[in-house]
């Protein structure tokens, strides 16, 4: 189909693409997913026909097809809004801060240039990001243009401080209550919380947008995605022991020999309420390890633990877990 999209003889095709094409075996149904350009919008309902002749011609007869086209980007307001949508949701020092003036879309030609102004602090970091480089592959794959992103240092003047302030009152008196405490969402109910990892959970959960920076212990719940193993090296530690411990007749002078460092693991993922996420870091101890590696991606989980920040970047340390099921 590659082939066919490529080299045929219609130019019209240059602009489809194939996104993906996914067996579901319990019901034997192929799903083929198309991105089309504006450019061939008028003209798609004669296209498809061939390609769907094309597929059902190379797939068996008794296999049901179930075909999809998704235009792709068109116009600078919905690529503004897209890029919103990702930096304000994977990004929480974004999250108050991020304005709709502070990204401007422009099209040229076949290319997008997006322009971001944002605080110094925060360039290095969404440029060197992964996920946010993986955001740029997305958009390439789902589209036909070229994205170009630049960065701008964001200047501020005594009112932008002040509207800024404003902001953050107003969502520090939405989201507190008159004790000091963070409100708990009364549409966000979790029932047949297991006690699994960890302490037992008995906190009612939060709301992950209410997840703030600070050394408090926090509780909240949603499922998880991106679930990933990553591995650290621990720094060498000398071990004292043999020095302070040398059996007599041995040199007492002799050096303490350093321990070799172990790798050792932990977890990355993002809790999802449906509405907003939050960045979490499990370091399990021995006796954990074992049960964290049984968790799956689209698993709903209750986690206790303390969100802090660091090189600009938040994140929940998690130190319980619990299945529960959410009933929002």
């Amino acid at each position: 189909m590659m082939e066919f999209l490529t080299h045929n003889v219609n130019s019209d095709y240059r602009f489809i693409k194939l996104s993906s094409c996914v067996y579901h075996a319990k019901n034997n149904t192929a799903v083929i997913t198309f991105y089309y350009s504006e450019k061939i919008a008028d003209n798609l309902e004669t296209l498809q026909d061939r390609l769907e002749r094309e597929y059902r011609a190379k797939i068996a007869e008794e296999v049901k097809l179930v075909f999809e086209y998704k235009k792709s980007y068109t116009d600078e307001l919905l690529l503004q809004m897209e890029v919103k949508k990702f930096l304000t949701r994977n990004f929480s020092i974004l999250t108050l801060s991020l304005d709709d003036e502070d990204i401007h879309a422009q099209q040229i030609g076949d290319t997008f240039k997006i322009n971001l102004h944002v605080a110094p602090q925060s360039i290095d970091y969404i440029k060197n990001n992964k996920t946010f480089a993986a955001f740029v592959r997305k958009l390439h794959d789902e589209s036909f243009c070229e994205f170009e992103f630049f960065f701008d240092v964001k200047k501020t003047n005594e009112q932008d401080d002040i509207r800024a302030l404003e902001k953050l009152e107003k969502y520090m008196k939405d989201t507190t209550a008159a004790d000091g405490t963070v409100k708990v969402d009364k549409s966000l109910r979790v029932k047949n919380v297991e006690y699994w990892l960890g302490k037992p959970i008995k906190e009612r959960p939060v709301k992950v947008e209410f997840i703030r920076v600070s050394g408090e212990e926090q509780t909240t719940a949603g499922e998880i995605k991106f679930l990933t193993k990553r591995e650290y090296t621990p720094r060498v530690i000398a071990d004292a022991s043999r020095h302070s411990h040398t059996p007599r007749g041995h040199c007492e002078h002799s050096e303490a020999i350093p321990r070799l460092p172990e790798t050792r693991v932990y977890w990355t993922f993002v809790l999802d309420d449906t509405k907003h996420r939050l960045q979490c870091v499990f370091f399990p101890t021995d006796k954990t390890l074992s049960k964290f590696e049984k968790l799956v991606n689209g698993t709903v989980v209750c986690v206790t633990g303390i969100n802090s920040e660091r090189n600009g970047r938040t994140s929940f340390r998690v130190n319980g877990v619990s299945f529960c099921e959410m009933l929002h």
